[in-house]
């Protein structure tokens, strides 16, 4: 909470973007609550001139840039505003009673905390806390956990919900809860690790731009490997450099082998007027064989799309599009840890480690460069060097790659 002076209210968000429009949030209901029960516990907040003695940040008037709105978008946090007086300037002899009319509302404020559902994502193998996602499937705003010790604290109103805990590289699991007045439902979540990613072919740009798979660049300006900006590992993959009525466009296409789900981490800074709209200017889209699955606009942090893929060769798409006018945020769109589902051989020469499309002993050095760990292997180096597939690189596998040399 955020303390002001100069009205007797409780302002909650959103603070935008029209002055007299009610504008709510995703979390509504949650909010009213919270600024009810300040009120309610206070003697005379409802004699402020405001029904129930709360507001609509938006429908008092409307303020750009406030904190109560950017800490519930962007920081974790249900943030109302406090208008605790409405002298703009009380005298420091009026303190003592402003505490005695705020002590309670404060205290019954802050015991909301024990109100909806909090708990712990661990890893099942080690018990570590995970950084994990906590989605509500009846409100379109997710949280987040501690990324060091996995704990949540997601406040809800009463009622039945389905909440899910999602965690790169794991499983995610889905619960539905009853949530009362009176207390707090406990709920951890243990994550499998999910061995979809041991079988899948992953492009993550962690070897350079082109590791196993065959990339296309087409547009304005090539797509190219990005240092700065990655959700897993060191690097990601961005946008080109375009100007107006141009895109930069990176595609693939791929023999899928059995039917799976093809998923990629996504981040978009740009004009956001298509998010706002539905008619996009400037935007990241992404298509399989030719047919548009989404697009985005505006300012979105590092976040997962998954879509299903039928077995067969497909052709897939990701475009970043510009119109003739306005520029927003950094202008460009970023890709990561793209996960296809298990395709046809990308490899077309079986024990060729080293990428030359001959089994000799430079493919023994990369071998024995792995084992040793001068050298990281990507998910089909791996795949490719792990010759008796126990799941190791040892020299059990060095053995059998210089009898087939030997062979041949």
């Amino acid at each position: 909470a955020n303390m002001h002076t100069g009205a007797l209210v409780v302002n909650y968000p959103f603070d935008g973007p029209n002055t007299g429009i009610y504008s709510a949030s995703p979390d509504d209901d949650l909010f009213v609550q919270l600024a009810r029960c300040y009120a309610d516990a206070h003697p005379n907040m409802e004699s402020g001139g405001f029904n129930d003695g709360i507001t609509n940040g938006s429908q008092w008037y409307a303020v750009y840039g406030g904190m109560q709105d950017w800490n519930y978008v962007w920081e974790n946090d249900f943030e109302i505003t406090l208008e605790q007086n409405e002298v703009k300037w009380p005298n420091s002899n009026e303190l003592p009673d402003l505490w005695e009319e705020h002590q309670e509302s404060m205290i019954v404020y802050m015991e909301q905390i024990h109100k909806g559902v909090r708990g712990i994502v661990r890893d099942l193998e080690s018990n570590n806390g995970l950084h994990a996602t906590i989605t509500i499937q009846e409100i379109n705003h997710d949280i987040f956990t501690d990324s060091e010790n996995g704990d949540y604290y997601r406040l809800l109103t009463p009622g039945t919900y389905t909440i899910t805990a999602e965690s790169f590289g794991y499983i995610s699991q889905t619960e539905q809860i009853i949530v009362n007045s009176e207390n707090y439902i406990e709920l951890d979540f243990n994550l499998e690790l999910d061995p979809w990613l041991l079988e899948a072919e992953i492009e993550n740009f962690e070897g350079g731009f082109v590791e196993n798979f065959e990339w296309t660049l087409t547009g304005s300006s090539n797509w190219s490997i990005n240092t700065e900006q990655s959700f897993e590992g060191d690097n990601s993959i961005r946008s080109g450099s375009i100007n107006n009525n141009q895109e930069s466009n990176i595609s693939i296409s791929l023999e899928i082998s059995e039917f799976g789900n093809l998923s990629f981490y996504k981040k978009v800074s740009c004009e956001p007027t298509g998010s706002q709209t539905g008619n996009f200017y400037d935007y990241l889209s992404f298509s399989i064989d030719g047919v548009e699955m989404d697009k985005w606009a505006g300012e979105i942090d590092w976040s997962l799309e998954s879509y299903p893929v039928n077995p067969g060769v497909h052709l897939f798409e990701w475009k970043y599009v510009k119109d003739q006018a306005v520029i927003g945020g950094l202008d460009a769109a970023w890709l990561d840890f793209i996960v296809f589902p298990p395709v046809e051989s990308l490899n077309q020469c079986p024990n060729d480690i080293n990428g030359d499309c001959t089994t000799n002993i430079l493919d023994i050095v990369v071998l024995i460069n792995f084992i040793l760990g001068y050298e990281i292997p990507s998910n089909s180096q791996f795949l490719e060097s792990d010759l008796n597939q126990d799941g190791l690189l040892n020299v059990l596998d060095v053995v059998q790659l210089v009898n087939i040399v030997l062979s041949e």
